[in-house]
């Protein structure tokens, strides 16, 4: 029963440990194509996060699963994000909170596909009955 007890432990520790984090604002944006090919963007913005004022954009998070990418895009369909001159998938950015509501970083999205148009979509109930969200951009 001693070992059951420990080993139970032990998968709960190592769960803690490998589990993800969960940015304090998520924001999923999904794109598709013409022929229904998909990509997500999830832009997500922490407190945890600091700014790098040298470079004038946050640094890289690979804790968060951010990760740049350098290579060419996808020959079919691809959709990245632009933050301080680096494309990314993950994007994690500095939360400032300013009173009541914060000010998360803006960003640039770029796309490349074969099959135009491209359709653009993300869950408004983010941005539903909360007034720090009045007037912006994606609102």
């Amino acid at each position: 029963m001693k070992k059951f007890k420990l080993g139970i432990l032990f998968c709960i520790c190592l769960y803690t440990v490998l589990a993800q984090k969960k940015a304090d604002f998520e924001f999923p944006i999904y794109f598709e194509d013409a022929i229904g090919n998909r990509d997500t963007i999830i832009y997500r913005a922490d407190s945890s996060v600091l700014d790098d004022p040298s470079t004038n954009r946050d640094n890289l998070n690979p804790d968060w699963g951010e990760e740049y990418y350098n290579e060419p895009f996808d020959s079919i369909f691809d959709v990245r994000a632009f933050i301080g001159y680096e494309f990314c998938k993950n994007p994690i950015q500095s939360l400032q909170i300013d009173g009541p509501c914060f000010s998360p970083s803006p960003f640039f999205v770029a796309c490349y596909t074969k099959h135009w148009p491209i359709k653009v979509s993300w869950d408004p109930k983010i941005f539903q009955n909360n007034f720090c969200f009045d007037g912006a951009f994606l609102h």
